[in-house]
């Protein structure tokens, strides 16, 4: 009996010491008859929210119930995994509401978490039959509040009554003159807040239409956000940063960070490789490759990430020996990290274009006559193969351009940048990175947080990685002027630095760029704003494989002090919101720094693939790296000595601040790895 419960203790022990894992996997639901083509990444969700949930560290999943429940989502196990549950639709029509109804019930008697913002999506079946309100308040019970089949639309009966601060219900935008519609629901439930309201005249009873209570937030359509009828500009009506922390963050935990190098915001610069051929207006006879290469990569020296398209450069397609002999220069700068633009740069990357394609890329005219595939540069005889648009792109150039030291490793996907899984699946089941997509901006014309993209767009077991920015393309009017349209960027580097820090900056631009004066002059602006800012400068590549160590990163909670890190493969950043505490080092592991910024606690690890990490209040109580623009990999105190070993893309700066607050600073010239004792 003693062995028995000896051993029962020891089982106990070895769970408790296993620590609670700490959920970050979110349940989107989507119905695809809304969606142009179908496809969850033309959600309001996927397009306008996921940016804020990726921020604290949530990763959405997304499932179809267009065409009914899939029946994995009635597996329990599988239901198991998500903190919580979240929908946007943008019309009221399901197919099987009663279904969904009742799954939705028990999820949400059961304590699920759930955002739902816009259309309550189920009030009616595909062929428009109103449904019982039962139907919906029987899952709406569990929220303490009160759906009814009454639906006003006439403004000038309707009134705002405004119940919380601005910042949280006018977030972006403005309610006043703007309110058009309510459709009837009520809170019953005392310990829910009301944020807005819509007074009708001539009835007693409001329509209830921002509701928050602990585990959920409703916020109905017009409310949630507002949308610009013509240009699709968006503003934030309800304060997405304070509802989703509040509802899905609770303690204050680890959050994978995307935006931060050792301290450092980080910066990284890719350019896609369409135009490099073109005849620059600077003097009538340069490549605009040349150009690029001469007046901003080679003055610079910063980290570029720079991709070819194979059509413009091979003399047996629409190349020349020059354009050759540029890139070959161009790659073996040892600041450029070669790339792929793919073989012939697809615009639509099916292989039979959709009408909407079409009309994009060809014109509404040309569109109604045009069969089969659209690609940049006219091949004889090809038709788009996604093996040659990935692994041919990548044989030609490391075979003929890149030099033996420095192969090119990532794609970055040309025209739509909607590749199919089969193109994601030939590029990284072969190794290689993948990048582009989102047009993140965050400026005067696109001035708020639902403007910018999210990490990535998940393809089955595929990543697609997202751009941090938009490139000058969209700044430019689709390159039609004014040419020094993308000076513009700069905006949105700092609207995503403050007031919180939501991306790193990312110069994303063509080589047609080189083409103008204006362009030209452009890109020293942002490049010598960018230089300005001091941030931890990194390839394409290295943001590529942080964005994926995010995805894959697990955090096992023990106490509100103690937490595990393990699967973060290059990501080497963790934040804490609105937290003074700071590492324990005596009690930590592979934890080398710390800083806190706008609030926010941001911890640095080591190389090791596991960390264990410590909280405390106070004084640190060991010396510690509170600022550098590499990675290192190791970090030690030896009496007065540190030893450190790691790796840089620029000059390496570091910062180590000791208890007593001194600081000492070092400062390494040139790039690549390096291993020093300094002394403190």
């Amino acid at each position: 009996m003693k062995l028995f419960l000896c051993f029962i203790f020891l089982c106990s022990l070895q769970v408790a010491n296993a620590g609670t894992p700490i959920k970050r996997k979110l349940l989107a639901l989507y119905d695809s008859t809304e969606l142009e083509g179908g496809h969850y990444e033309n959600s309001f969700m996927h397009k306008k929210a996921e940016v804020v949930f990726n921020h604290y560290g949530l990763q959405l999943i997304y499932h179809d119930i267009g065409k009914g429940i899939p029946k994995k989502l009635y597996n329990k196990t599988y239901l198991s995994q998500f903190i919580g549950l979240a929908t946007w639709f943008t019309d009221n029509k399901l197919k099987n509401p009663q279904a969904y109804g009742s799954w939705l019930e028990e999820r949400l008697k059961s304590g699920l978490k759930f955002v739902l913002l816009g259309r309550i999506g189920f009030l009616r079946d595909e062929k428009d039959n109103i449904q019982p309100s039962p139907v919906i308040n029987r899952a709406f019970q569990h929220l303490g509040i009160k759906y009814s089949p009454i639906f006003y639309d006439n403004p000038l009966l309707l009134k705002l009554e405004k119940k919380s601060e601005k910042n949280l219900i006018e977030f972006e935008r403005e309610l006043e003159n703007e309110v058009f519609e309510a459709l009837k629901v009520e809170n019953k439930n005392n310990r829910n807040t009301v944020h807005l309201s819509i007074k009708i005249t001539g009835e007693k009873e409001e329509a209830d239409v921002v509701i928050s209570g602990e585990n959920f937030l409703y916020a109905q359509y017009g409310y949630d956000i507002f949308e610009h009828p013509s240009t699709y500009v968006s503003s934030w009506r309800v304060n997405p940063f304070h509802f989703i922390s509040k509802i899905f963050i609770g303690e204050k935990n680890p959050i994978p960070d995307t935006t931060t190098l050792c301290g450092r915001r980080m910066a990284y610069s890719h350019i896609d490789g369409d135009g490099f051929i073109n005849i620059s207006n600077l003097d009538r006879k340069t490549l605009s490759g040349e150009i690029i290469l001469d007046r901003i990569i080679n003055k610079f020296k910063i980290p570029t990430t720079a991709s070819v398209v194979v059509a413009e450069i091979s003399p047996n397609l629409l190349g020349s020996r020059q354009a050759v002999k540029t890139s070959r220069e161009i790659f073996k700068a040892k600041y450029v990290e070669p790339a792929s633009h793919t073989y012939s740069h697809p615009l639509s990357w099916n292989k039979i274009a959709t009408k909407e394609e079409a009309e994009i890329y060809l014109g509404k005219k040309k569109a109604k006559k045009h069969e089969g595939q659209i690609l940049a540069y006219k091949i004889d005889d090809y038709k788009l193969d996604y093996k040659m648009e990935t692994l041919g792109s990548f044989k030609y150039i490391n075979s003929e351009l890149a030099p033996v030291s420095n192969k090119a490793k990532v794609i970055l996907w040309s025209g739509s940048c909607f590749p199919p899984k089969e193109a994601l699946k030939y590029a990284t089941d072969a190794g290689y990175l993948n990048m582009n997509g989102g047009d993140s901006r965050m400026d005067a014309i696109y001035p708020g947080y639902s403007n910018l993209s999210p990490l990535y767009r998940q393809v089955e077991e595929y990543l697609q990685v997202y751009t941090s920015n938009a490139n000058e393309n969209l700044y430019t009017n689709l390159w039609t002027g004014p040419f020094s349209g993308f000076r513009d960027v700069i905006d949105t580097f700092k609207n995503t630095e403050e007031p919180r820090r939501i991306k790193p900056m990312n110069i994303y631009y063509h080589f047609y760029s080189g083409e103008h004066i204006s362009s030209v002059k452009s890109l020293e602006e942002v490049y010598e704003f960018v230089l300005s800012q001091k941030p931890a400068l990194v390839y394409a590549s290295d943001y590529i494989k942080w964005v994926h160590g995010y995805h894959s990163a697990k955090v096992n909670q023990f106490n509100r002090l103690r937490y595990d890190i393990s699967d973060y493969g290059h990501l080497r950043t963790f934040r804490i919101e609105d937290t003074k505490m700071i590492p324990d080092y005596q009690q930590s592991k592979n934890i080398i720094g710390h800083k806190h910024h706008q609030g926010n606690l941001y911890i640095f690890l080591g190389s090791d693939k596991k960390a264990h990490l410590k909280l405390m209040e106070g004084e640190p109580n060991a010396p510690y790296i509170s600022s550098c623009n590499g990675w290192v990999d190791q970090f030690s105190l030896e009496k007065d000595q540190v030893k450190i070993k790691g790796y840089s893309r620029s000059s390496f700066q570091l910062e180590i601040t000791k208890p007593d607050k001194t600081k000492a600073v070092h400062n390494e010239d040139g790039l690549g790895y390096f291993e020093k004792s300094i002394k403190i």
